[in-house]
């Protein structure tokens, strides 16, 4: 038995989702262009429409999927884990992530240096800034993408044409979005 709402979703709908986030993309890249190399109110701004264009991918996939129902949580493979095996995780996943961070720094011999290096060519050494410019990197940027191919573009063709095949496909459009 399939799903409730991936079930549901029409397929024709992740073209749709496709184009829409392919001209958001393309409308992001003109946001970064006019926004390179400015003052840091303008990566400050480039940051926050960064982040607002990450929100309306969510909502198209949203508005997609309540064209057949309102779809729950569940429909995009979202559910709530265990505490205590979700604090783990993250502890375990931050304290790898900072070993692996620390022996590629020293395996490459980069100090301190390198990272003002990375300030003076985003243009800015404020802290705002760089915090928006964090959480579009490594938040907002990989949340919407999960939420789009993972939980509405593999489930809805995985239900059409099982794992692997929507996988490949899910994949695919992912690496196309990112071209350039």
């Amino acid at each position: 038995m399939l799903p409730h709402g991936a079930a549901a979703w029409k397929p024709w709908t992740v073209g749709l989702a496709f184009i829409a986030v392919v001209a958001l993309a393309l409308a992001g890249r003109a946001i970064v262009a006019t926004g390179s190399g400015e003052s840091t109110g303008a990566l400050l701004g480039v940051g926050i429409a960064l982040i607002l264009l990450d929100v309306t991918v969510v909502g198209v996939v949203l508005l997609l999927a309540n064209l057949h129902g309102k779809p729950s949580a569940a429909d995009f493979g979202l559910c709530r884990p265990p505490l205590k095996r979700a604090v783990v995780l993250l502890l375990a996943v931050w304290i790898g992530f900072t070993v692996a961070i620390v022996l590629w720094a020293s395996m490459l011999g980069l100090d301190g240096e390198e990272a003002q290096a990375l300030t003076d060519r985003l243009g800015t050494d404020e802290t705002l800034s760089i915090v928006i410019l964090i959480v579009v990197l490594t938040i907002s940027g990989p949340l919407q993408e999960e939420f789009l191919f993972r939980g509405y573009v593999f489930r809805l063709l995985r239900n059409g044409q099982g794992v692997w095949p929507a996988a490949i496909t899910a994949s695919v459009l992912f690496a196309a979005t990112h071209i350039g």
